[in-house]
């Protein structure tokens, strides 16, 4: 794929989203619960490691979240619509000197593509992140850990895929979040599914699609390329 194309691509994919970087306008409550999952598990398998969740879909603005970087090692969850402001946040942590990792929907499908093609991303996690990006942090040997994409002596290398058992993931610690500001996000008038409860929390139910799961199913449309229902 030539950049040129490559870059039209992810143009069409971005087109629709507004071109202000406000915070999202239509799920400022719902907890992120899928960096939040890979935090809980980097927080309890890798003793001394400070863990900050910086939620730039929900609470924080672009500007905000790219005044607070100040880490070791950056991750970044990209959706197809924030997929701009991935790659700018992604330039400023390389800047101020962090290994940056690309993870998520939009990063999955797009990880060579995105190793070719922006030299301060260190590396990509396709599919569940939660094994892979902790072993990140240990420093094990890149070639053993699954799931990612990487470079090696300028070459691009993708490793196997491994799906964690869900049972073996802990339960998200929200004390890595500001649980009251999305209490009280909860309580606009945009949201009236919440107004019978103080304090909404949302949970995970399955991992996947059903419908994907079954022969020949999924939506040709879905920009989430995850496996089979779980």
């Amino acid at each position: 794929m030539s950049r040129d194309l490559f870059a039209a691509i992810l143009q069409r994919l971005i087109q629709q989203r507004p071109s202000n970087t406000d915070i999202a306008k239509f799920a400022r409550w719902p907890q992120p619960l899928g960096i939040l999952s890979v935090g809980t598990y980097i927080k309890q398998n890798n003793p001394g490691v400070d863990v900050e969740i910086l939620d730039g879909n929900n609470i924080l603005t672009l500007d905000a979240v790219k005044n607070r970087i100040d880490a070791d090692l950056v991750g970044i969850s990209v959706t197809a619509l924030g997929y701009d402001h991935a790659i700018e946040v992604a330039k400023v942590a390389k800047q101020r000197g962090a290994r940056v990792i690309l993870g998520g929907a939009a990063a999955t499908p797009l990880a060579r593509e995105i190793l070719r093609y922006y030299d301060f991303v260190d590396a990509v996690i396709r599919y569940d992140g939660e094994l892979a990006f902790s072993k990140y942090v240990a420093a094990a040997p890149l070639g053993s850990i699954e799931n990612l994409v990487y470079r090696d002596n300028h070459e691009i290398k993708d490793n196997p895929i491994k799906l964690p058992c869900l049972d073996e993931l802990p339960v998200p610690d929200r004390d890595l979040l500001d649980m009251e500001v999305y209490f009280k996000n909860s309580k606009g008038p945009k949201y009236p599914i919440c107004d019978p409860f103080k304090r909404p929390m949302n949970i995970y139910s399955q991992k996947g699609c059903m419908w994907r799961s079954q022969e020949e199913g999924g939506c040709v449309f879905c920009s989430v390329p995850y496996y089979d229902l779980r």
